[in-house]
């Protein structure tokens, strides 16, 4: 196979002579503005109106190998027609493509995903201009796939000094917006990286000056071939918004801010429509910037096929979702969305697109190929470190198959499935619902709580609705139940919903370790904690080491702090409480450590020793942790001492043993001394 060098700046330069700065038209508008077809499904309407210029938008990268692999497309009558006047007729009006700058081995093998170098996408993109969408370019700025577990630099970028690549990211945005200009295509808007949160180009996103002035320099060439063009910056995971909000900020700061924000939102991967709204709202009031969802998908079959390794289930990513697995899901869920962007502050919601609508499950379209797969893995190619025997070895032919076809607007033959008409009936608001309760999804509840800190029973469950979704309503509990749950033990609380009668099961449990997670003790920066917690030195080493309280970062654990040890010479600590009396009975006892670095390694310190202990009476019970706990380890590790009986009742004290070389370090949590219910 010809390697195509669609990449290569001098190749593309040659085209800045063509079209010149003009303006290209915009596609005609052909979407009619009310209609009277049968349809099945609902779709309500925005509850405001959004802006005359909102982005319905589709994503369609991997077209081009669907149709090589035989894959066609059929409109509800199921009369076979282009995919973009389908897409259009169902009220699209935005087309996105994303753009690789080299994404085949040095033997031509393409990386698959749908190959997107910049002639694939000019060529959809010609198409979907002709169908009367608009078009948005997504440069991932990378031979293959841009998201957050990797941003690899292109193979022609990988040797180049930051310096250098700033002009070269400048030059192939440019240049490959200029392709798209000599044929004929307006491109209204462009995404200057791909979910950028670990950064662009092998340039990590803490390094925020260096990713602003990326950013503005691609902002700078786009709006060099299309003066209007409206700039997109990608970000994920919005239900941890705060290093989004912090990027913003340096973007502000360092004056790169785009014309939009765009997010993804799968809402299985990404939590609930408030996560989005409050994001959104806080990006729109902050930073006065417009706000689009640029991802977002739904599955409407649990049904296999050749060809497809479906991410999408119900019973994992749609129950984490919270819609049923259908098109009457796929149309509530982009709905919901829609109104939330209808409920941004200062109508600053601009856009929705959905994530490949069109990816049919036929071979050679699959979401990588074996030469693209190692590339992906390991920013390099296979071609320069294995043998085309290992490389079949090392990846099956399913593992390239597609991952998306059961969350398309299109059966797995290509014929039109009904949400492919969802953005037409959303606008037009021709077939309104009202939302009705139908039954229970969570009908009994297995509750653990601590008697020995607040706790409440379940608030709310989940229930059906007409329109596909999973909705919360409250849950109203009998009072005499409740009032009874006051020692530990089992108890059943019956409770309605909906009418209906639901139960929580009850396992009553209580600690007798008072502020078992830190929240009450004041932050500290210096050594040591407060009642009820005491924390002793040993004398052996001169310098104590730092021992506190820490507001809590990314970990797992309760509440916002934990205990955190470190120091820049040798140390020792004892962490300690004195319970009282604690009532004869059988107890678990443990805590959860969250990170630490027992073996050293680099600039980390070895821990020397390390016990959880308790005392009855005067009788002493420890547990050597470096048994359990080696090397690194980030994320809880539940250290569990193992059952506890006491005969009789006992006087108990519980802790903890630090003995640690210099710049060993380490956080704990969550201790607890419980009694158990038999």
């Amino acid at each position: 196979m010809k390697r195509k060098l669609t990449y290569l700046f001098p190749v593309l330069l040659a085209l800045s002579s063509c079209g010149g700065n003009g303006e290209l038209p915009d596609p005609v508008d052909t979407f009619p503005k009310e209609g009277n077809e049968e349809w099945s499904l609902f779709a309500n309407p925005t509850s405001k109106k959004l802006r005359d210029d909102f982005a319905w938008g589709v994503d369609c990268g991997s077209l081009a190998e669907v149709e090589k692999g035989g894959g066609k497309y059929y409109n509800l009558k199921g009369e076979e027609q282009d995919l973009f006047e389908i897409l259009h007729e169902g009220g699209s009006n935005f087309a996105r493509f994303r753009v690789w700058n080299d994404p085949y081995d040095k033997n031509g093998n393409p990386y698959g995903g749908g190959t997107n170098d910049v002639a694939t996408s000019v060529a959809m993109a010609k198409r979907a201009q002709a169908a009367g969408l608009k078009v948005l370019v997504d440069f991932h700025y990378s031979d293959s796939w841009a998201d957050p577990g990797k941003y690899y630099a292109p193979k022609a970028w990988k040797e180049l000094d930051y310096e250098d690549m700033v002009p070269a990211l400048g030059e192939f945005t440019k240049n490959s917006l200029q392709e798209f200009k000599k044929a004929g295509v307006k491109v209204s808007a462009v995404q200057l990286g791909n979910e950028i949160n670990p950064g662009i180009a092998g340039i990590s996103s803490s390094n925020y000056m260096s990713i602003s002035t990326l950013i503005n320099t691609g902002a700078k060439a786009a709006k060099e071939v299309f003066p209007s063009i409206k700039t997109v910056v990608h970000y994920t995971n919005v239900h941890t918004p705060d290093n989004i909000f912090k990027w913003a900020g340096y973007l502000k700061q360092f004056k790169a801010m785009p014309d939009i924000i765009g997010l993804s939102y799968y809402p299985y991967w990404h939590g609930t429509l408030d996560k989005l709204q409050s994001c959104m709202n806080k990006l729109a009031t902050d930073y006065d910037v417009d706000v689009a969802v640029v991802e977002t998908a739904w599955g409407n079959t649990d049904e296999p096929t050749d060809y497809a390794n479906n991410q999408f289930n119900s019973s994992t990513l749609g129950e984490a979702g919270g819609y049923a697995t259908s098109t009457q899901a796929q149309v509530t869920e982009l709905a919901d969305i829609a109104e939330c962007l209808a409920n941004v502050p200062n109508n600053h919601g601009a856009g929705l697109f959905y994530w490949e609508p069109a990816w049919l499950p036929v071979k050679g379209a699959g979401w990588i190929s074996k030469e693209g797969a190692y590339y992906n893995d390991h920013g390099v190619d296979w071609t320069d470190k294995i043998t085309k025997a290992e490389l079949e070895e090392a990846y099956s032919d399913s593992y390239c198959y597609s991952s998306w076809a059961n969350q398309a607007w299109f059966d797995y033959t290509g014929h039109a499935l009904e949400s492919v008409n969802a953005y037409k009936h959303i606008r037009w608001g021709d077939h309104p619902a009202k939302e009705v309760y139908k039954d229970l999804l969570d009908e009994e509840f297995q509750v653990v709580l601590s008697l020995s800190e607040e706790w409440a029973l379940p608030k709310a469950a989940r229930v059906t609705t007409n329109l596909g979704a999973y909705r919360e309503v409250e849950i109203e509990w009998n009072k005499d139940d409740v009032a009874k749950i006051v020692s530990p033990g089992y108890y059943t609380v019956k409770g309605t919903c909906i009418g209906k009668e639901i139960t929580a099961n009850v396992k009553a449990e209580k600690n007798f370790i008072a502020d078992p997670a830190f929240e009450k003790q004041g932050c500290k920066t210096e050594s040591g904690v407060v009642a009820p917690w005491v924390c002793e030195t040993t004398n052996k080493y001169k310098d104590f080491g730092d021992c506190h309280i820490e507001a809590k970062a990314e970990m797992g654990g309760k509440g916002n702090q934990y205990l955190h040890w470190y120091s820049t010479s040798p140390f020792s600590f004892t962490v300690k409480q004195n319970l009282g009396v604690v009532p004869a009975g059988n107890y678990t006892f443990g805590f959860s450590m969250l990170s630490s670095y027992y073996d050293g390694g680099g600039t980390e310190g070895k821990i020397l020793e390390s016990k959880l202990y308790y005392k009855a009476g005067e009788e002493l019970h420890e547990m050597d942790i470096r048994t359990e706990h080696k090397g690194f380890d980030s994320g809880a590790h539940q250290i569990d001492f193992g059952p506890v009986t006491l005969e009789a009742d006992t006087e108990i004290e519980i802790g903890f043993y630090v003995d640690a070389e210099a710049r060993a370090w380490g956080h704990a949590d969550d201790f607890y001394f419980s009694a158990v219910i038999e």
